[in-house]
């Protein structure tokens, strides 16, 4: 009788010692390389920081993912537009930040001599930011282009765009 319940805890707790045989650090991706076999491995962990990591995509990852121009072009008062094309100066940002985007495409259109243009990343819930940057380009009749594109979290590729 005893012999069984040890090996009924057995069967039970040895397929969890794997998780805990190394102390081992992980890399911020989740992974290590795996001492004894020399090849990189991945934990559970792993895919759920991945889907966190990839949720938090900053400004600078949609200019890189969108812009046909120079990103990052500084101009002589130190400020830098975040994406110059040949003719538009054009900032990028999230959608609750609208009235930043529309005086920073303002500054930079009047410093470079082009078009102001504002590219709005929209996350879930951001249609009252569009609506309100589009009610004020309107309303003051603003030169300033206004293009929408989806924050998808899943990818940057294939940004779905809306130009207005």
């Amino acid at each position: 009788m005893r012999l069984s319940v040890v090996l009924i805890m057995a069967l039970i707790f040895l397929p969890s010692l794997d998780a805990i045989a190394h102390g081992g650090r992980l890399a911020s991706d989740g992974c290590h390389n795996d001492q004894s076999s020399g090849m990189r491995h991945c934990h559970v962990q792993a895919k759920i920081l991945e889907n966190k990591i990839t949720a938090k995509k900053n400004e600078a990852d949609y200019v890189q993912a969108h812009c046909t121009g120079v990103v990052e072009h500084r101009l002589p008062d130190k400020t830098r537009v975040d994406c110059l094309t040949k003719d538009r100066a054009i900032e990028y940002d999230f959608a609750r930040k609208w009235a930043e985007a529309i005086g920073q495409s303002l500054h930079y259109a009047q410093m470079t001599g082009k078009k102001a243009g504002i590219v709005l990343i929209k996350r879930k819930g951001g249609e009252k930011y569009v609506e309100r940057t589009r009610g004020i380009i309107a309303k003051f009749n603003l030169p300033i282009d206004l293009e929408v594109i989806s924050a998808r979290i899943d990818t940057l590729e294939g940004l779905l765009t809306e130009v207005f």
